[in-house]
């Protein structure tokens, strides 16, 4: 099913249940709606180098111990975020309707941990991605910290990417 057509059948469920439908200023001109993301503090090493208007990819995520329909959230520097919660509608999108979606970091919320990440998405007619299940691999902050343990940027250049992490 396309995604034109989910956004409308999305727009009858909100007015049928009561949720609140998001229309934000839109990502490339399509409707988009927020997403708060979970499990944001087991990842926060991750979420330091990560910024605003971020483009993030949700993937079907293989062999979670915890939930074998887990979607998870990826950096554009391919570390694990946080995870789309199991109640949110977004899962039915996916798993149900067949759509698959574009995201972006919405906003980031706090200054030290555990800050929180919302993201936008946009629901499009292709397949997620697949990724396999596996630990964070960014160091988590230590407790008490007044910041994040590591600082660094990821640079895309076309098909190369590089990721500078530095203290």
């Amino acid at each position: 099913m396309g995604s034109t057509n989910f956004a409308c059948s999305f727009g009858k469920r909100c007015r049928e249940t009561g949720e609140k439908e998001w229309r934000s200023k839109s990502l490339r001109g399509q409707r988009t709606y927020p997403v708060g993301l979970a499990g944001e503090s087991n990842y926060q090493g991750a979420i330091c180098v990560c910024r605003e208007g971020e483009e993030v990819r949700v993937c079907h995520e293989i062999g979670n111990p915890h939930d074998e329909k887990a979607l998870v959230v990826v950096s554009s520097c391919g570390e694990t975020i946080g995870y789309i919660p199991k109640s949110n509608w977004l899962r039915d999108a996916v798993y149900e309707q067949g759509c698959g979606c574009e995201a972006r970091i919405l906003s980031i919320e706090g200054e030290r941990e555990p800050m929180g990440v919302v993201i936008e998405v946009r629901l499009t007619e292709g397949e997620l991605e697949l990724r396999d299940y596996g630990p964070a691999t960014y160091p988590r902050p230590k407790a008490g910290a007044t910041g994040c343990a590591v600082v660094g940027c990821c640079l895309v250049l076309g098909p190369l990417s590089a990721s500078f992490l530095f203290r």
